[in-house]
């Protein structure tokens, strides 16, 4: 996204970027990781292999560090997509009409197609904060984005009512409306990516978290994101054993779902589509829940209103060891565990494969959950 434009303005190259301004927020670095697993199913070896918490430090290509980066005197530009399957592209430019980078795509946009534009009479804004730069965004990614972000720009000292205008994805979700309204952001502050045009920027705000990767997350975005909305996480966990059913999701869906929602409910489980709830009936959901088993997906976003020491239980794809969820959990101090499952016989066996559990693996869960609330009784 952005991170060519902050590795080229952090010292000592900062003076690359005309009119730029680095804000380094080095109390912000610390991140909390996740060991690096490859879980063997029978047939792939003997053992599983675990790394270290402290993984070897490898290429990533993340930012160097924590901090805002401020342009002055750009203009943004939407750049039409030849493919009419394909979303429009966005590109920043310089006061001269120089292309700087493409803060969607990473890619820089033709010089004659912008410099040709970039004397039309075009609207002024004054400061805009680029807070996600996806025009379609899951639950997850929206609400670490969005909130964290938020988060970012009060430690670097900027009120909510500094920015003019708030650049994101924004499908007008009655959960996004209710989370920006919890964050105290007013309507007309926030541009959808979908519905931004060619025009001036005075001051564009860039935040940057530092280093992330698959297996870090920044420490203090679990309690980033509570502190924007203002949410309070129970003290204890509470009595309700919840599944949080993928069933009308399009992919990664549990096909023998019915199989496992039997021996769930004989533990006194509930089952929930997230989807068919308000932001305010899933908090309330998750905030009351002891026990909680899923399968990958942005439902598990909830685990933020957990309070200490709830029993998670999630369920991936052999390919998908997806560690965002680990990462939550760490940070909240939720008690929890995982199992791998292999895809259906018919599956590609990739990362986004539809799980079906064997008898085995339902053995697993049950005895998992058996485990949790053993942990709950004592």
């Amino acid at each position: 996204m952005v991170k060519s434009l902050i590795q080229r303005a952090c010292a000592p190259q900062a003076e690359n970027l005309h009119g730029s301004t680095w804000t380094p927020l080095d109390s912000l670095n610390q991140r909390t990781w996740a060991p690096t697993m490859r879980l063997l199913r029978e047939g792939d070896g003997s053992s599983a292999a675990q790394s270290s918490l402290s993984p070897k430090r490898r290429k990533t290509g993340g930012y160097p560090r924590a901090g805002l980066l401020t342009l002055k005197g750009i203009a943004i530009h939407r750049v039409r997509a030849r493919d009419s399957g394909k979303s429009d592209d966005f590109a920043l430019t310089t006061s001269r009409g120089m292309p700087i980078r493409s803060p969607v795509t990473r890619t820089s946009a033709r010089p004659r197609l912008l410099l040709g534009r970039h004397h039309k009479r075009q609207p002024r804004t004054g400061t805009m904060a680029l807070l996600t730069p996806h025009k379609t965004i899951n639950y997850y990614h929206w609400i670490t984005e969005v909130l964290g972000n938020l988060w970012l720009l009060k430690n670097a000292g900027l009120p909510i009512n500094y920015v003019d205008q708030y650049l994101m994805g924004h499908s007008g979700a009655a959960w996004q409306e209710k989370i920006l309204q919890l964050a105290g952001m007013q309507p007309e502050r926030i541009t959808p990516i979908g519905d931004l045009e060619d025009q001036f920027i005075d001051r564009m705000l860039l935040p940057s978290w530092g280093e992330v990767t698959s297996h870090s997350l920044p420490d203090w975005l679990s309690d980033a994101i509570h502190a924007s909305i203002g949410f309070s996480r129970p003290q204890a966990p509470g009595t309700r054993r919840v599944y949080l059913s993928r069933q009308n999701a399009s992919r990664r869906r549990v096909l023998n779902e019915h199989s496992l929602i039997e021996r769930l409910r004989a533990h006194g489980f509930e089952c929930h589509e997230c989807g068919d709830l308000s932001f305010r009936q899933q908090q309330d959901l998750l905030a009351s829940a002891g026990v909680v088993v899923a399968p990958h997906g942005a439902a598990l976003t909830n685990l933020l209103w957990c309070a200490p020491q709830t029993d998670v239980i999630e369920l991936h794809a052999h390919r998908h060891q997806d560690q965002s969820f680990h990462l939550l959990a760490r940070q909240l101090r939720l008690r929890y565990r995982s199992h791998s499952i292999a895809g259906p016989s018919h599956s590609s066996r990739t990362r986004e494969d539809d799980l079906e559990l064997d008898d085995c693996d339902l053995a697993v869960v049950e005895w998992l959950v058996r485990d949790a609330l053993n942990n709950t009784a004592t």
